[in-house]
């Protein structure tokens, strides 16, 4: 109890924006079940009036709660939107609409960044370095370069003191995680969550990991015409900087253009379904997060696959459960749909499976 105390004073600060936050956006009906109480300021009195039956859905004000306390909950949020076992409908649709975009880094500390972890001048280095850069996320911001020996790249440059910041997130995030589980049913682990969510965030924040999950998708795909991902540039990567190629392309989130440019967008798409299923029956890797902004046509009729921060991995065993839920699918077997997703550990020991045969028997 005395750890768990001196943690939270520890991060006093950061402890009281989440909870007036909260507040802010309706939530003060959870601040004594979340412990969070004692944190919250004077300006309390000023959201504590609020109606809670808003106009505003409680899915949309989580929404602009996590977007409002940065970079850690936005990305939670991410993933969240992709546990429809844990939430409803209308917050894994309002969730979905969580943008990375976060405001963008001066140039000065991009330059002082890079020079440090290469451990040269940027002019020693690069031809060229734009200042503004192509895109600024919650991880990072990307910015065009040249190298010295003509090569035309992207520099990934991590956003200063985003280590220290998650770090304290995290930390937060198991606390109050431990303290939902205690008062929520056994069905749902929410610890757990927060567990594969440290993980995820981990692994992201070390661009020596993203490059090789980026070689490795290529070593998996060097045989296939129509899949690509950028080269990394080691001699200029590190767990801070990551160098790669430039690609010049069409990202699919600009579908007028492709349009404009006469590309066969079903072609595309058919490529991107096989592409998609070969990485997770045949490699058992694949890319974790394949949203339009992250795919990208290039010379007409490859897609490119850019932002490794993220991957998934499958032994062969789960992929073989996996096929066997497919087969059950298409065979419309009640019975094998059901065998293969308690295979997978995806049916809680309290369902009602009388319940759940007649609702998959409603969808064959």
């Amino acid at each position: 109890m005395q750890l768990h105390l001196r943690k939270r004073y520890k991060h006093f600060k950061r402890y009281r924006e989440i909870a007036n936050v909260m507040a802010k956006h309706g939530f003060g009906h959870m601040l004594n079940q979340l412990g969070l109480a004692e944190f919250i300021n004077t300006t309390w009195n000023k959201y504590s009036h609020k109606p809670e039956s808003s106009a505003t859905s409680k899915a949309r004000r989580l929404r602009l709660v996590l977007e409002e306390l940065g970079p850690t909950f936005i990305k939670l949020g991410q993933l969240l939107s992709t546990r429809s076992d844990l939430l409803a409908a209308d917050y894994i649709d309002e969730l979905a609409k969580l943008q990375d975009e976060v405001p963008r880094f001066p140039f000065h500390t991009v330059k002082e960044s890079v020079q440090m972890e290469l451990g040269d001048n940027l002019d020693h280095i690069f031809t060229t370095f734009a200042k503004d850069p192509l895109a600024a996320a919650s991880i990072g911001q990307v910015h065009r370069a040249t190298l010295k020996t003509g090569e035309q790249v992207v520099v990934k440059v991590q956003r200063p003191g985003i280590n220290a910041t998650t770090e304290v997130d995290i930390e937060i995030l198991y606390d109050l995680a431990a303290l939902v589980d205690r008062h929520a049913g056994e069905n749902y682990s929410v610890v757990e969550v927060v567990e594969e969510f440290d993980h995820m965030l981990r692994e992201e924040l070390d661009f020596t990991r993203e490059g090789k999950h980026i070689e490795t998708f290529r070593q998996n795909f060097a045989n296939d015409s129509h899949i690509y991902a950028p080269n990394v540039n080691w001699e200029y990567t590190t767990g801070k900087i990551l160098t790669m190629e430039y690609l010049e392309g069409i990202k699919l989130t600009k579908p007028e253009l492709l349009d404009r440019e006469k590309i066969d967008k079903k072609a595309i798409a058919r490529q991107l379904a096989d592409a998609m299923l070969r990485q997770i029956f045949m490699h058992g890797f694949f890319h974790a997060d394949p949203h339009p902004g992250n795919l990208m046509v290039v010379q007409r009729d490859k897609i490119a696959f850019i932002d490794f921060g993220i991957v998934g991995r499958l032994d062969e065993d789960v992929r073989d459960k996996i096929t066997n839920l497919v087969l059950g699918l298409v065979n419309r077997s009640t019975q094998d749909i059901i065998r293969a997703i308690v295979s997978l550990g995806a049916i809680p020991g309290s369902t009602d499976f009388t319940s759940l045969r007649r609702d998959i028997d409603r969808l064959r």
